[in-house]
C-alpha cells in the first residue's frame, strides 16, 4: 500500500517477482533522475513534461525508458532541452533586467551587448 502510494511501484507484487521488479524500478529511477539533474532551476512538473515529451511512449515503461535514456538520441535530445531551457532562463532575466531601466540607459545597453 506505501510503496504504491508514494509512486515507488505502480501495481501489486507478487513476492516471487518482486526482487526483479524492484530492480527494473530502481533503474528507472536513476535513469531519471540523471537526468532530472541535468535540468537545473526548471520546477519539477517542468522536468516532468519535457522529459515526457522527449522520450514519448518510453516514458511509461521502466524498460523501454532506460534504453531510451541509455542512448545517444536520448542524449542529443536532453543536450538541446537543457540548452533550450538555459538560453529561456537568460533571456528572462535579461528581459527583467533591462525593464527596470530608463528608456536611454536601455537602448546603451542593449546596444552594447549586441555583437
Amino acid at each position: 500500500g506505501r510503496m504504491k502510494a508514494k509512486g515507488v511501484i505502480r501495481d501489486v507484487l507478487s513476492w516471487p517477482r518482486s526482487r526483479a521488479y524492484l530492480a527494473k524500478r530502481l533503474k528507472r529511477r536513476l535513469a531519471e533522475d540523471a537526468l532530472r539533474a541535468r535540468f537545473r532551476g526548471l520546477s519539477e512538473d517542468a522536468v516532468s513534461s519535457k522529459l515526457r515529451a522527449l522520450a514519448g511512449s518510453a516514458y511509461d515503461d521502466d524498460t523501454a525508458f532506460v534504453t531510451w535514456s541509455a542512448g545517444t538520441a536520448a542524449r542529443v535530445a536532453v543536450d538541446a532541452a537543457v540548452n533550450e531551457a538555459a538560453v529561456a532562463a537568460v533571456q528572462s532575466e535579461v528581459k527583467a533586467l533591462v525593464a527596470d531601466l530608463a528608456p536611454s540607459a536601455r537602448a546603451r545597453a542593449l546596444a552594447s551587448v549586441v555583437m
